[in-house]
Formats: C-alpha cells, structure tokens, sequence
C-alpha cells in the first residue's frame, strides 16, 4: 500500500468528521470520529518512522531524492 493510499484513508476518516458535524451529529459521536482520524495518523507516522530509521543510510540519500522530485 503506498503513502497516498495510507494517506487517503486518514482523509476519508476526516471528511466523515465534517459530515457528522454538517449533520449535527453529537459531541461525543464527532469526538470519536476524530480521535479515530488522529490515532491513524500517528499510526501512519510511526510505521513510517520505523521503516526510515530500517533503512540503510545510502538509502534515505535516495530516499530523500526520490521524494524531491515528487
């Protein structure tokens, strides 16, 4: 699964924030939708960080280039 991919699914969870509260949804339900969005997002961030920190360092060089020219 690529970083865009990962990266949509915490978009998806946020735009059902936003619906929920368009909707008037309660507190406690938005609250819920929103802390689920925040805990992928760490989730993300830190299975990330473990594969950099993985990586050899001539790798990260390419890495970094690589992610440059996006």
């Amino acid at each position: 699964m690529g970083s865009r991919q990962r990266l949509g699914g915490v978009n998806d969870l946020n735009r059902e924030v936003e619906l929920l509260k368009a909707k008037g949804a309660g507190l406690d339900l938005i609250n819920s939708a929103e802390n689920k969005a925040l805990e992928t997002e760490i989730k993300l961030s830190e299975a990330k960080l473990k594969r950099l920190k993985d990586l050899p360092d001539s790798a990260l060089g390419r890495k970094a280039i690589m992610e440059e020219r996006d």
